[in-house]
Formats: C-alpha cells, structure tokens, sequence
C-alpha cells in the first residue's frame, strides 16, 4: 500500500491535489532502502509567495550538500509540496505537514540547517526526539536552541561550519543561499584569479599548512568515512578564523576567502576521490 494512504489529510484531500502529492513523492521524496535517511528541517514559512520559494531552493540545496557530505539519501517535503500545495492554506499547509510527519518517522537522523528554528521546525525537532531520532545542526545558536529544547544528553551533534567543507552552507539562512545562488546550475563556477591565490598563499602560508595537516581527515569526515573528533574540529575552525578574520581585514569577502582557501586545499596533486575514501571505508571506523 502507497504509504501516503495512512495520512488522513492526504485521503480526504480533492484527487487532482492527491495525484500531485503522489507523483511529488515518486519523484522526489520516496525513501531509497540502500543509504541511511536523513530528513532536512529548515525554514519555510514566509510572509509572501516569493519567500516561500526561496526557502524551498535553499531546502534543495541543503539536500544535495548534505548528500555530497555523507553517504545519505536527503529528503525534503517542503522542497517541493508548496509547489502545489499554498502554504498560506490552513487546509493544504496541514497537508504538506502531515505528509512531512510521515517521512520524519522514519528518517535515520534529522538535520537542522540554516541559522534559525521555525515554529514548525520546533515540532519536528520534539518529534524527532519522541521518535529516538538522532539530530544534527551546524549553527552555533541553533545548537544552543536545540539543547534547551531537548536537553544535553539527547541525541544531537553539532558539527563545526567549516570554511573549508560543504559543512558551512548547512548552516546559512535561506536568503543568503538564495542572495549568492551557490547552485553551480545557476551560477558557474569563475576560475579564481592565479596571482590573487598565490598571494593569498604566500600571506598565509603558515596557517594554510596547519589544514593541510588536517586535510586527510576533514575529507574522511565530510564523507562520513572516518569518526568526528572535536578537539581536531575545534582547531581547524581556530586556523579558518584567524585565516579569514586577517583576510576580511585586508579588504576580501567571505566567499573569495571561501574558494581560496578551497582552491589550495583541493590541488589535484593532494586531492583523494571520494571513490578512494570509499575503497578505504573498512579500514576507518564508520561515525553514521
């Protein structure tokens, strides 16, 4: 049986807005049975239609970089339900919630992005909890929040927003996602200026070489192949900092600093394929 059938809302909803949820699920929120599942908590509501969109681009984004992080299947309902569904609706949004519910229930994990908790977020976040469902959030005051909500010792990890991993685009709001249009489909990606890196290398080749140490892994971590260790965590965000606290200083952007430090970290001739990683999962001890 078609799992939407067990949601009420879904079942007395008019049959052209069934046919829509049911192929919206075929295409995009079926749960694949071979990789962990992990359901993506971010904001939604907005006070106009082109806010709700917004959100709904940022909402794709945090699943494809949370898939391209970890070996994980990432879905979204919100990504896609307001596509038909008004979220301005009481009747049609209790739709797109109940359906969300649904696929909460049996998610491996939730992961809270963005810089922000929603009231429909809270909810997810306490149901995720009644379920036994671990958490996991990249925004320092968003951890903060969840804590208070869940307590210490539940489960919840935080994971440092690193500048140097995908990691930090979890943890930026929707409107900054939608200003810088991260998707490379809608904005390719310009080669970064060879004599602007080599400067950027040279002014801060001390600290660019202290993650270089921490290269091997980062990458192991980002692909969910090796165990997070704060203390290694906690130095890298240091290094990053300092890197970009001097570099804001001298008249560069967050982003520039960003794909700088990126284009020195991922050199073809230092650079090991995800597929590497993989071969060498045996040998690492799996976090997730």
């Amino acid at each position: 049986m078609n799992p939407l059938q067990t949601i009420d809302s879904y079942r007395t909803a008019p049959v052209g807005t069934r046919k829509r949820i049911n192929d919206a699920y075929e295409l995009r929120l079926r749960w694949q049975q071979d990789k962990p599942r992990v359901y993506i908590c971010s904001p939604l509501g907005a006070p106009d239609a082109a806010g709700i969109q917004q959100n709904m681009l940022a909402a794709r984004k945090y699943c494809e970089v949370a898939e391209q992080m970890q070996s994980v299947v990432a879905k979204a309902p919100h990504a896609w339900l307001p596509e038909f569904l008004d979220d301005l609706n009481p009747t049609e949004r209790q739709i797109g919630l109940d359906v969300g519910t649904a696929m909460l229930k049996t998610a491996d994990a939730v992961f809270i992005c963005g810089n922000r908790i929603t009231t429909g977020m809270r909810e997810e976040i306490l149901l995720a909890k009644e379920q036994g469902i671990a958490l996991h959030s990249f925004h320092p005051e968003v951890s903060k929040e969840i804590a208070s909500l869940i307590g210490e010792n539940s489960k919840h990890v935080f994971f440092y927003p690193h500048a140097t991993s995908k990691t930090h685009i979890l943890s930026e709001p929707p409107e900054k996602i939608n200003l810088l249009r991260l998707d490379a489909r809608e904005l390719p990606v310009q080669p970064t200026s060879q004599v602007v890196q080599r400067s950027f290398e040279k002014r801060f080749s001390e600290e660019l070489r202290i993650l270089s140490d921490y290269k091997e892994y980062r990458n192991a971590r980002d692909y969910g192949l090796g165990s997070i260790l704060r203390t290694k965590d906690e130095h890298m965000l240091a290094v990053e900092l300092k890197i970009s606290n001097a570099a804001q200083d001298a008249g560069m952007n967050e982003r520039s600093i960003h794909e700088h430090l990126s284009a020195y970290l991922d050199k073809p001739s230092t650079r090991r394929s995800r597929n590497q990683y993989e071969e060498d999962a045996p040998k690492q001890t799996k976090s997730r």
